[in-house]
């Protein structure tokens, strides 16, 4: 899921969601996943010319090393692999690229909860990510905006959605009957 606000040329009116369910078949392993999900990546989204990885999925050789370090704990593998993609897909949707944008140029560190771009620290956004469950399954999501102040980096937030008034699940009807005020 994306959301952008109609340009104005102002980055500050730009906002990037990601929402994805965390699961992979249960006959696979974590690494047997990743290669299937690479397989897929490249059949559907040729990697850009300036790719720097050899990933299909466009991961940095840390975010590579880190998952596969974690692959003998499949759930936090998973777990893992899903923040880092909504991370990436978030940001990039506020720029108004999503999956344009070659994300081997976006790291982001697990152990500094920080996000760089082209080897530099990201300034002036604000980047969150958040857990939560639906009749049993296991989501997660992230959304990311332009901050007013350019020079703050970029540490992404764990946020508590369980709880908050303004997180609601709704049918996709619901989403259009609430829009629809919205774009007439």
């Amino acid at each position: 899921m994306g959301v952008r606000r109609a340009p104005t040329g102002d980055l500050a009116n730009s906002i990037g969601v990601d929402v994805m369910h965390i699961h992979i078949p249960p006959d696979e392993t974590f690494p047997t996943f990743l290669e299937s999900l690479e397989s897929t990546v490249r059949l559907f989204t040729p990697p850009p010319a300036s790719q720097t990885t050899d990933s299909p999925l466009q991961l940095t050789p840390g975010e590579q090393s880190y998952l596969l370090n974690l692959s003998s704990d499949k759930d936090a593998a998973l777990t893992a692999l899903f923040e880092l993609w909504t991370i990436k897909e978030s940001y990039t949707k506020a720029l108004g690229s999503g999956l344009g944008f070659d994300f081997s140029r976006v790291e982001y560190d697990f152990r500094t909860q920080t996000l760089s771009i082209d080897g530099q620290p990201l300034c002036g956004w604000f980047l969150g990510i958040f857990h939560f469950d639906v009749e049993g399954d296991k989501y997660i999501g992230a959304t990311c905006h332009r901050l007013e102040e350019d020079s703050t980096p970029c540490i992404v937030e764990i946020l508590n959605v369980q709880d908050a008034p303004w997180c609601r699940r709704l049918s996709a009807l619901q989403v259009i009957e609430e829009a629809v005020p919205f774009v007439q």
